[in-house]
């Protein structure tokens, strides 16, 4: 369905109202998934996105070396407030608590888990509008708050799903501390490399202009 585009961030915080629009189409379906338009699919992607849960994906920006914290919504008095998403795994012989940051490009599940994600995370996103705030990464913040609360099943693919499309070897792959196979990769948005999109996204992030 054609949407008339509006005001960032607008377009991507609203994009949970958008899909109820068409609940009951999403319900006739087993599985229901969200991709961002601008991104690629690369290589064969199977069987392992169908999820007996919800389906997420770690942001390649925060799918972090040990050492390092990702960008949860800080403030307390938003619905999107968490302390930490993450689960125990094992490195090394030794269980450590590794955080998650999944990306809201790439997300998913069973239709009737997801529809009833989609109805929360449009309540929470309508709750912070109402009191003036927006959380620090819009929709994204709230995918993560939804995530960090869930007990169900959930599928975490790793950020071959969510690959960058340029600066592996300079930026992410020291950051990751390893290599991933792109299966579905983003393309970089002109407002990205733009003097206009730095500004925006440094005002949005209250950072003084260099």
């Amino acid at each position: 369905t054609y949407t008339e585009p509006i005001e960032w961030p607008m377009g991507t915080l609203m994009r949970y109202h958008l899909f109820l629009q068409k609940e009951e189409e999403l319900k006739k379906y087993q599985h229901v998934f969200y991709l961002d338009v601008d991104m690629r699919i690369v290589d064969k992607v199977s069987d392992e996105v169908l999820s007996a849960g919800l389906l997420a994906a770690e942001h390649p920006m925060y799918a972090l070396k040990q050492q390092l914290v990702p960008p949860f919504e800080p403030n307390k008095q938003s619905t999107a407030y968490i302390p930490r998403l993450g689960q125990v795994v094992e490195e090394n012989g030794k269980p450590r608590f590794k955080p998650y940051y999944v990306a809201g490009g790439f997300q998913g599940g069973r239709a009737k888990l997801f529809i009833k994600a989609i109805k929360k995370m449009k309540d929470t996103i309508d709750k912070d509008f109402n009191n003036n705030y927006i959380a620090i990464w819009n929709d994204e913040s709230h995918w993560n708050k939804y995530l960090w609360g869930y007990e169900g099943a959930l599928t975490v693919l790793s950020p071959s799903y969510i690959y960058p499309d340029s600066l592996i070897k300079e930026y992410y792959e020291p950051i990751w501390g390893r290599s991933y196979e792109p299966k579905i990769m983003t393309i970089t948005k002109p407002f990205m490399l733009s003097k206009e999109g730095g500004q925006a996204i440094r005002k949005q992030l209250g950072i003084a202009e260099p």
